[in-house]
């Protein structure tokens, strides 16, 4: 692997312009949700479901430039690596809200997925 020290220079505006782009489509999509009538639950675990999937399909494309992403095995392993990423996310964000006090009481929009048991 690389220095991570040296992803900072280089990926920093990348990082900002990515952001700044999903943010605004989030933004969008959620205003459409809202006019659809889904709860921001609903949203929020949506949102961040795709998200991660895209993540998942962008690393595999990536990490294996030769492999079609879409084809059955591609899909398979797309379908892991998007498990992993959501398990650990899950696991790190229930950690954070558990630290940060109860979900419930705060009205998070996670609260359901994200409630430390």
């Amino acid at each position: 692997m690389s220095d991570p020290n040296l992803y900072p220079k280089a990926f920093l505006p990348i990082r900002k312009r990515i952001r700044a782009v999903v943010l605004l489509i989030l933004d969008g999509e959620r205003v459409r949700a809202v006019k659809e009538g889904l709860s921001s639950t609903v949203f929020a675990e949506g949102a961040l479901t795709t998200l991660l999937g895209v993540a998942a399909h962008v690393a595999c494309t990536m990490i294996f430039p030769g492999a079609d992403p879409d084809s059955t095995e591609g899909c398979a392993r797309v379908a892991r690596v998007q498990r992993a990423l959501t398990q650990a996310c899950i696991t790190s964000l229930a950690r954070e809200i558990g630290e940060a006090g109860n979900v419930k009481e705060q009205g998070h929009p996670m609260k359901a997925t994200l409630s430390p048991s």
